[in-house]
């Protein structure tokens, strides 16, 4: 049996949501007399999720506008904290949250990769060693000493 790499019990996210957040002086001193109006309320971005994920899986998050997707992936890479539940992780997350993030477009290719690999905390002889298998993946291989600005976004 594997071992989790990504565990999480009963983990739920809560935002607390509010309906004015700067009330004027007026709402404010009125306020003092009225409790009964709710200024704010909590939405639950993830109730109770249960989920293992371990070495060799592959998984995809699939949803709705507000389900969550972008709050569970936040969590794993450490930006949210659980509410409630727990989350385990082995081994290092590092998120991707824009696909262009960190890429500098007036250099090339492989200018870039290394420059991530730095980034990430990589020797450059790491990255070296690893070049071929980035350029070959990204199917950049024939584009490596291509500045970004002259390719096509997709690619």
């Amino acid at each position: 049996m594997l071992t989790p790499h990504i565990k999480a019990e009963n983990l739920s996210i809560q935002f607390r949501s509010y309906n004015n957040a700067e009330p004027t002086l007026r709402e404010s001193i009125l306020g003092l007399f009225h409790h009964n109006k709710a200024r704010s309320h909590t939405i639950d971005a993830l109730n109770n999720i249960n989920l293992d994920i371990c070495d060799s899986d592959r998984i995809g998050v699939i949803g709705k506008n507000g389900a969550g997707k972008s709050t569970l992936l936040r969590c794993v890479a450490g930006i949210y904290p659980p509410s409630t539940g727990s989350l385990e992780i082995t081994g290092n997350v590092t998120p991707l949250l824009e696909l262009g993030t960190g890429l500098e477009p007036s250099r090339t290719v492989k200018e870039n990769i290394f420059l991530n690999g730095a980034f990430l905390g990589m020797s450059k002889k790491n990255v070296a060693l690893i070049l071929k298998d980035i350029l070959d993946f990204a199917e950049l291989g024939e584009f490596e000493n291509d500045r970004l600005e002259n390719l096509s976004s997709g690619m």
